[in-house]
């Protein structure tokens, strides 16, 4: 096969799992949280590919040897965290301990390492997985343009995009921007080129719309932070950063001026943290009034009703927010720290059930893994997903500067939105980001 022609494979196959990624089959279980159990499409694409890849080529015959030593790593750890779920969970089994909700996390990291592997075996290229990964989330956006205009006009919670729900939709937008800044510098095609840079400042407004308190300020600061470092030239730096304010700015004022009470509030809850720090570190006479903004349209009379209404109505909607995880979260800790079995391997399930929530995961980056796994396996689990940055840094032949930077700050933001959402809990953002690391670190 002509490298030309595994370029076009690898971003078409790329693009199309991103995009089909929330295709299931539901299949009848009784210890499946709401009764019927969820498998990916892409699990059972991946599940066959490894099986010839990994099963037979690698194991059986011996090509593992042949490999990197990143899919070497990511092998040991399949098979050690193979044998520790299955030995925790007959156990958990016996004991007669409810397995609700037990295998998702573990296909994920399972899926992780085979990945890794995967991209290992055929040598595929950090720059094609990037172009598929981007034409991806370049429709996504625009399908989140279609929600606004030809919609529902809500961009927040379960929304109809290609990936799911917009907490995960907006995860994957900002883990992709180190990338997008890193391939502005680099030879691509012009087209592809100015789709990267829409894509940048199209992802902006769809933050704001999300209602998430952490999107754009973690947004931005990945923006900030990448620009600094791969930049490299002042045009890119200058010409990046102003689009993305001018865009912001235009944005803002829209919502303010057009959209309706839902978006307004859920523009209040995006803005809430930056706002709230401005204003402490600033004397009152320069202070941001965003209800004062929010509202500029309306009359004085009415104005102050539906201000006041608005607070209430932001106000309900973070507390509700905080009050869950503390719930959520709270809950997972007392059952995790109720005995020493528990603590170091785990109950199997990784959801608590709670009366107003249902089955939830806990969300924080560190209990998500300590609930079904404990800490034996939290430790395992960490070291799959870390697994391209140690193999960067321990071994001299991949200690590359840029790239060991550009897979840092490929997985910083996945970690951040992980510290109040369940989001290394989620197929495509563990897959997208496991590609994607173990690519630039690998790439020759």
């Amino acid at each position: 096969m002509s490298k030309i022609n595994k370029s076009r494979i690898t971003i078409i196959i790329t693009t199309l799992m991103i995009i089909c990624s929330q295709f299931t089959l539901q299949l009848h279980s009784s210890i499946a949280a709401n009764g019927a159990a969820k498998i990916y499409l892409i699990e059972i694409i991946i599940g066959l590919w490894s099986i010839w890849v990994i099963g037979w080529r690698d194991l059986l015959q011996l090509r593992i040897k042949e490999q990197s030593p990143l899919a070497k790593f990511e092998l040991i750890m399949l098979i050690i965290f193979s044998i520790y779920y299955v030995i925790t969970m007959l156990c958990h089994y016996w004991q007669h301990m409810p397995l609700t909700s037990s295998f998702y996390l573990a296909r994920i990291m399972i899926e992780m390492c085979a990945v890794v592997l995967l991209i290992s075996y055929y040598q595929l290229k950090a720059r094609d997985l990037f172009i598929g990964a981007l034409l991806a989330i370049f429709i996504g956006t625009l399908g989140q343009y279609g929600v606004l205009f030809c919609g529902n006009g809500d961009l927040r919670g379960a929304t109809v995009n290609i990936l799911s729900n917009s907490v995960t939709m907006y995860t994957c937008q900002i883990l992709l921007i180190p990338s997008m800044i890193y391939y502005l510098r680099q030879p691509l095609q012009r087209w592809l080129k100015i789709i990267d840079f829409v894509t940048l400042l199209l992802i902006w407004p769809t933050l704001l719309l999300t209602g998430s308190r952490m999107a754009l300020p973690l947004g931005l600061l990945t923006l900030v932070f990448s620009l600094l470092l791969f930049a490299h030239q002042a045009k890119i730096f200058w010409t990046t950063l102003g689009s993305t304010a001018a865009t912001l700015l235009v944005a803002i004022i829209t919502i303010a001026l057009c959209c309706g009470p839902a978006n307004k509030n859920d523009l209040e809850r995006a803005v809430y943290e930056p706002v709230t720090i401005y204003n402490k570190i600033t004397p009152p006479a320069v202070h941001i009034n965003m209800d004062q903004w929010l509202h500029i349209n309306e009359n004085k009379h009415n104005g102050h009703k539906h201000q006041k209404a608005k607070n209430q109505a932001a106000d309900s909607t973070i507390k509700l927010s905080n009050d869950m995880r503390k719930t959520i979260n709270g809950k997972a800790i007392r059952i995790i720290t109720k005995n020493r079995q528990n603590l170091w391997f785990g109950i199997g399930m990784s959801s608590v059930h709670t009366h107003r929530w249902g089955y939830q995961k806990p969300h924080n980056l560190f209990l998500l893994f300590l609930l079904p796994f404990g800490i034996i396996g939290l430790i395992i689990c960490y070291l799959i997903i870390l697994a391209p940055l140690l193999v960067g840094i321990f071994n001299k032949k991949y200690r590359k500067q840029q790239q060991l930077l550009l897979a840092l700050m490929t997985l910083v933001p996945v970690l951040f939105v992980s510290t109040s959402q369940p989001t290394l809990g989620v197929l495509i953002i563990n897959l997208l980001l496991a590609s994607l690391m173990s690519s630039i670190i690998d790439t020759k």
